[in-house]
């Protein structure tokens, strides 16, 4: 075999070979999807677990969750750059106060903010006592250097920021917290505003057709190659001299 041709078949090999690695990566990419999906499916429609049991040593992330307080409207934060079918907004997070003094944050949802900061929740009452059936995640002991910025309110102590961290938290609220955030899920009881929203299935999908696509790439180059080999090599055959 000519060099050149050697060469040229190490390049179709490994074209071919990365392409299939990456298809089969996409596959299993699809399958961890496909399991994350099933447990996402089963934390929805699972009985909620009393949010007070999480402070006793349970898993902390995305578990669902339900717990029954008031909420404090006087002290609320907006987590900044939150978007909404392609609208820009905030969410509103506020302590919902329990029993025993403590508290747990709850994000009630999103409200639309032209600057994806600024916005007022203070028309967005829930008095009385609430139960709120959610999505709990936990809250990292520090984010970084996020910053925090006072907003005016007429009503509320109103905080902006863009993530949540427990060392950021604890002095700006007036009783101690659980380490999670519930983001409350939608349903027959909760109003309306600010927005609710189920949260982002996982879709395998996606891989599926990543994958398809990286196969037909490696399939296409190797028929190709196959097919620009035997048309070069078929006029060096009929030039060639019939045998005596």
């Amino acid at each position: 075999m000519k060099p050149r041709a050697f060469l040229t078949t190490l390049v179709v090999l490994a074209t071919v070979g990365v392409c299939a690695r990456l298809g089969w990566w996409q596959v299993a990419r699809m399958h961890e999807k496909e399991r994350l999906r099933a447990s996402f499916d089963s934390v929805l429609t699972a009985a909620p677990t009393p949010a007070i049991a999480l402070a006793a040593g349970m898993p902390l992330a995305r578990r669902k969750v339900v717990v029954t307080g008031t909420y404090d409207m006087a002290h609320q934060i907006l987590l900044s750059a939150r978007s909404h079918d392609g609208d820009t907004g905030v969410d509103v997070v506020t302590p919902l106060v329990m029993p025993d003094g403590r508290a747990v944050l709850v994000d009630r949802g999103w409200m639309p903010a032209l600057d994806a900061m600024t916005a007022d929740p203070v028309d967005q009452v829930e008095p009385g006592e609430q139960s709120v059936v959610g999505l709990a995640q936990e809250i990292p002991a520090t984010s970084g250097p996020t910053r925090w910025v006072r907003l005016p309110s007429r009503r509320a102590v109103l905080w902006s920021t863009y993530s949540l961290s427990r060392d950021s938290l604890a002095a700006r609220v007036p009783y101690p917290l659980l380490e999670v955030l519930i983001e409350q899920l939608p349903g027959p009881a909760v109003p309306a505003t600010p927005r609710r929203g189920m949260p982002e299935r996982p879709d395998p999908s996606m891989h599926f057709w990543y994958a398809l696509q990286w196969f037909a790439v490696g399939l296409i180059v190797a028929i190709g190659s196959l097919v620009a080999s035997r048309r070069a090599g078929a006029p060096a055959r009929a030039a060639s001299p019939p045998a005596a």
